[in-house]
């Protein structure tokens, strides 16, 4: 049994990471699925590594799941004037966590 692989999303995954994030977002009340926004969205962030990157799990050549992370601390004003700068706003969602 192949395992899968851990890699640096590319431009041409884009197609396959929309449809997961149209999976995703039609589970979430806050987001709904808008692949033009997703796929320029994902562009950005390949094309610039300032703005961060996309890791996705990849088997057989077929992408299994993604995640990038737009997280920032509180008191990060840097990365909150970034993301601003760039059109993210702020989101009602909550971090829950569990320290083992």
């Amino acid at each position: 049994m192949e395992p899968f692989k851990i890699i640096e999303a590319e431009l041409s995954h884009i197609p396959d990471l929309c449809k997961l994030l149209a999976l995703l977002f039609s589970q979430e009340e806050e987001f709904c699925p808008d692949r033009s926004k997703q796929e320029a969205g994902l562009c950005m962030i390949i094309e610039n590594p300032d703005a961060g990157f996309v890791l996705a799990s990849l088997k057989h050549e077929s992408i299994l799941g993604m995640v990038n992370n737009l997280l920032t601390d509180g008191t990060n004003t840097v990365a909150h004037h970034f993301y601003q700068k760039n059109g993210f706003s702020y989101s009602n969602m909550q971090i829950f966590r569990k320290l083992l």
